[in-house]
């Protein structure tokens, strides 16, 4: 169950072709999070319906989910759902703030109101980085390969602007 303003992390480890990636996303029939009852359903599309059903059925008021994904490769950083900027303006820089901590700057955000939007584009940022390794000579498999997903809750303010 989701609570206002709490931080969780899902870190997947393993040996190279150990599964994590079949874990975390599903197998190939289930990538799209189609059927949740499946045993090869992943983590992520698991996640992702039950952070929909508690930010928009439970007891908080969301108005969108907020999504990022970010490949790390070696010490690059490539914004996964802004597949069609060229390869100079997809390579994104790690920074530090006093503030917030580690954050990718200039990262895109893609806004979802629902599971399946959110998971279709999941999906199509996995195929973008399939496509960013293979170009770069990196199998899936890259032992300095990193994948980066936030979800965050948007809620609208008492005043009706927009709030974290």
């Amino acid at each position: 169950r989701l609570e206002l303003e709490q931080e969780a992390a899902v870190v997947v480890l393993g040996s190279t072709k150990s599964g994590k990636s079949a874990c975390l996303i599903g197998g190939d029939d289930e990538a799209h999070g189609s059927n949740e009852s499946s045993p090869t359903t992943g983590l992520l599309p698991r996640f992702v319906r039950e952070i929909f059903d508690d930010a928009f059925g439970g007891e908080m008021t969301a108005d969108a989910i907020e999504l990022t994904m970010v490949q790390v490769v070696e010490e690059e950083c490539v914004d996964l759902l802004k597949p069609s900027m060229s390869k100079s303006k997809r390579q994104l820089d790690l920074r530090w703030s006093t503030s917030c901590g580690a954050f990718v700057q200039d990262v895109s955000y893609s806004l979802c109101r629902s599971p399946a939007e959110a998971l279709e584009l999941l999906n199509e940022g996995l195929a973008v980085r399939a496509v960013y390794l293979h170009q770069h000579g990196h199998s899936t498999f890259h032992q300095s390969s990193h994948l980066v997903i936030t979800l965050t809750i948007l809620q609208l303010d008492e005043d009706g602007g927009g709030g974290g």
